[in-house]
């Protein structure tokens, strides 16, 4: 993608046991510029931008949208994080994306 457009982020989480999706929690991602890798250097994870996040019933997935002007050109990295709910759910992961100028 390129500096300009926005970012669509979406993040599920399942319960362990049931398989259930988790339609009931708070989700959040956070965003870390270049040159960050928060999934190898824990030093790097202090977030640069934080998205709430909607639980879409559609799709199922939480969403949320970041506009990246202004950005700058690199590897971002990307943690959704899903929080509570009934099941008291605790779960996260990261993802990276290019990022063009």
């Amino acid at each position: 993608m390129n500096a300009g457009e926005k970012v669509t982020i979406k993040v599920r989480s399942t319960d362990p046991v049931t398989q259930e999706i988790v339609k009931d929690a708070a989700a959040v991602a956070y965003l870390f510029a270049p040159p960050k890798n928060p999934q190898d250097n824990p030093s790097d994870r202090t977030p640069d931008y934080t998205i709430d996040l909607t639980f879409d019933p559609v799709s199922n997935y939480y969403l949320g949208t970041q506009d990246t002007t202004g950005f700058p050109p690199g590897t971002w990295w990307c943690q959704g994080k899903v929080t509570g709910g009934a099941g008291g759910v605790l779960a996260w992961s990261y993802q990276s994306f290019p990022l063009d100028p």
